[in-house]
């Protein structure tokens, strides 16, 4: 017998906020490029940039407001379209530092799925962690939130988010494989 439950992302809002101030210094930085550069078909390129890094920061402004939300996919973009404009610039390290951000919100953004089996518990922590039965004192599931007790005193306690499965038979199931 096999559990898959998905927990809840705590720090999802935050991770939105950094991505979003980053929008804001990309736009500045742009501006600045613009002012900076001679050249007109890069002062031509970096207007654009500009263009479309505020026309992203109007869409998250719409999101707040309206509470809609437009997906990963436009957010994730901005970090590529960002790091295309650096590349062209005398700062082209900008866009290393912001294809490293793009992977860290991909990974940020991931679905937390914890794994009870028979043989572990598999945790989403980044790497995946396999956690052996004999670790554990106690695993229990109890109004919407898991608790992972730990022989070495630690302790893991977070809220799910898929509340289909019983708790009671959860329970005993994770009883069961404590007491082999």
């Amino acid at each position: 017998m096999t559990y898959e439950l998905i927990l809840k992302n705590e720090k999802i809002k935050y991770y939105k906020a950094i991505r979003d101030l980053i929008a804001v210094f990309n736009l500045f930085g742009f501006i600045y490029l613009v002012n900076k550069t001679d050249d007109a078909f890069d002062k031509t390129f970096f207007i654009i940039f500009c263009a479309v890094t505020a026309l992203y920061l109007l869409i998250v402004l719409y999101e707040r407001f309206s509470k809609k939300i437009a997906g990963n996919n436009i957010h994730r973009s901005l970090f590529i379209w960002s790091a295309i404009g650096w590349s062209r610039s005398p700062f082209w390290w900008v866009s290393i530092l912001l294809m490293l951000f793009f992977i860290l919100d991909i990974l940020s953004q991931r679905k937390l799925l914890l794994t009870v089996s028979e043989n572990s518990i598999e945790y989403p922590s980044l790497p995946r962690r396999q956690i052996d039965w004999n670790e554990l004192i106690n695993l229990v599931l109890k109004d919407g939130l898991i608790t992972i007790d730990f022989k070495n005193n630690k302790i893991i306690q977070q809220t799910i988010l898929n509340s289909g499965i019983g708790e009671q038979e959860f329970n005993d199931f994770c009883r069961k494989q404590l007491n082999k």
